[in-house]
């Protein structure tokens, strides 16, 4: 589902009963269930919580669906509020007023105060001078525990377990990041508020020497900024370590440590397990969209060369708040567009046919959570593209 997608889905409350053209036993249509909801109560369902303990009188695979919606749902809104108070702090620090946005959902207040942020940007920078940006990627990382533990209720056989949550064998070569406590001969990933021991390429800021060129030289050969070669000292963001060296990693390791990884994850999806442990292949995707909402994401480090006149304090207030912008209008959109998609594709398959009265009546919230959740996710990307758009980053 791409963004221009995004923007026009609207499933409606009863999404998952009206598409299918399916009735619920004794309630009939849609219509009759809209009618229906004022005496049924969908008990359980909550954005954002854990459902294991819910009772729904249902299947394994209905059961997913829902922990898979509830947590989309609930990170969606974590996200716009992400959003929200990052474009909040960046407008009252140009100037804004701390009241100018009255209260109102994650979507609205997002919108409202990016566009805030956005006037005093225009205002103070870019009429002002111009800046130059540089952004190493944001990061997620899959937490092979919560998909696997997810995918044991998925009928597959108790043998299974070990399967299920061998990060090592289901996460892509490569991909496996965690705390390396020997030493990391792949990348060391810091942020935009931890700086990593780096000896090879650095993608954020090189804080020591550059063999190469240096955007932002300081005394004596240093260098403070992006090395177009080897740096040697510490990388705020992420260092990939040449392949003659071998450094303690104060940051996540991906891609090669001396030792077993602590606290381990994936950067992408896990691969399906054998055939022999597969289960409900529904419930495993509904598994695995649970995995990716609940990711572990990490804003960017940022660089910002300034010419002109602007103040040093709207300047600081940039790189404090730009991070999360990028993270939200590069990783987690990415992250959360696939699961858009993924949200709609499983409730297509669901036979609402077959589900007891308590379990069809969740449907209306289940199918309204949804909705909700695409426009958290459309208002944050859009509204964090119109900051970065401003300011000329790509």
């Amino acid at each position: 589902m791409d963004r221009e997608k995004l923007r026009t889905y609207r499933p409606g409350s009863v999404l998952l009963i009206c598409l299918a053209g399916l009735a619920v036993p004794g309630l009939g249509g849609c219509e009759e269930l809209k009618a229906a909801q004022e005496g049924l109560c969908c008990s359980g369902f909550d954005v954002g919580a854990d459902l294991s303990g819910v009772d729904f009188e249902a299947g394994v695979e209905f059961k997913a669906f829902v922990q898979a919606v509830a947590d989309f749902a609930g990170t969606a809104s974590a996200m716009a509020t992400g959003v929200g108070n990052a474009c909040k702090a960046l407008a009252v620090d140009l100037g804004e007023a701390e009241d100018a946005v009255a209260l109102g959902d994650p979507a609205d207040a997002a919108e409202a105060w990016c566009g805030k942020a956005l006037a005093k940007i225009k205002a103070e920078v870019t009429a002002k001078g111009s800046i130059t940006i540089s952004v190493q990627p944001p990061q997620c990382n899959v937490s092979v525990s919560a998909q696997a533990s997810c995918e044991a209720g998925c009928d597959v056989n108790i043998d299974c377990k070990a399967e299920l949550g061998d990060i090592s064998a289901r996460c892509e070569p490569g991909q496996l990041s965690g705390k390396c406590e020997g030493s990391c001969s792949g990348s060391c990933e810091g942020s935009a508020n931890l700086a990593v021991a780096c000896e090879g390429t650095c993608k954020g800021t090189c804080e020591g020497t550059c063999e190469g060129t240096c955007s932002n030289e300081v005394g004596n050969g240093g260098c403070k900024g992006q090395c177009s070669g080897k740096c040697t000292g510490e990388c705020r963001g992420s260092c990939e370590v040449d392949a003659s060296a071998s450094l303690s990693c104060n940051g996540q390791c991906t891609g090669g440590c001396d030792v077993e990884l602590k606290a381990p994850k994936c950067k992408v999806a896990l691969k399906p397990p054998s055939a022999e442990c597969s289960g409900n292949a529904n419930c495993q995707a509904s598994c695995q969209a649970s995995a990716s909402a609940k990711a572990e994401c990490t804003p960017p480090s940022v660089e910002i060369a300034v010419s002109g006149n602007i103040d040093e304090k709207v300047i600081g207030s940039l790189k404090l708040h730009l991070p999360q912008l990028f993270l939200a209008a590069k990783a987690q959109a990415e992250m959360m567009l696939k699961n858009a998609e993924a949200m709609l594709s499983l409730s297509l398959t669901l036979d609402p046919g077959n589900l007891s009265l308590k379990a069809a009546a969740c449907l209306i919230p289940v199918g309204a959570a949804i909705e909700v959740a695409v426009g958290n996710i459309s208002a944050s990307v859009d509204s964090s593209l119109s900051i970065i758009g401003e300011l000329g980053a790509s």
